[in-house]
């Protein structure tokens, strides 16, 4: 995965995305056609998913439409992105350790008391979105940003 996010990024293809997803109009106006941009992004998450399903069955060996794709699974995909920080490579990752990490803890602490994780999720989500809005890996990002920044060389006067 790191391998196909790396090449992906080194190749035009990689630059259209992104200029896709900035500015539609602007990127059209450049000749990027972003139709096919979009058709070709939906292919590779495709194939992606093609992939991890035939890992599950083979890990598995059984699939179960209301236990493999229930809602809860599809809560939980979509929330990892959006409290890891959407647009960041490892935000998606932390965010599913989070998520995974609220929802045992849930679990452990109520005995498994049905729905109390998605109402935890929904919380964490009204809490990332008001004060995180760009996730967790936007919070270290800045951080990052904050202590370890180099400095600026200082303007010379010149007059």
């Amino acid at each position: 995965m790191r391998i196909a996010e790396f090449a992906l990024e080194r190749h035009n293809f990689g630059a259209y995305l992104v200029a896709v997803r900035e500015n539609e109009d602007a990127a059209k106006a450049l000749g990027v056609d972003a139709t096919m941009v979009k058709l070709g992004a939906m292919a590779i998450s495709a194939a992606f998913t093609a992939a991890a399903g035939c890992f599950y069955a083979q890990y598995y060996l059984f699939i179960d439409a209301g236990i493999a794709y229930g809602p809860w699974i599809s809560i939980e995909a979509l929330l990892a992105p959006i409290i890891g920080g959407i647009g960041t490579v490892f935000g998606p990752l932390l965010g599913a350790l989070v998520v995974k990490t609220l929802g045992e803890l849930a679990k452990l602490v109520t005995g498994g008391a049905p729905g109390l994780d998605l109402v935890i999720y929904g919380g964490v989500l009204v809490l990332v979105v008001a004060f995180a809005p760009q996730g967790i890996a936007g919070i270290f990002t800045s951080l990052h940003r904050r202590f370890f920044k180099r400095p600026q060389p200082a303007e010379r006067d010149r007059g």
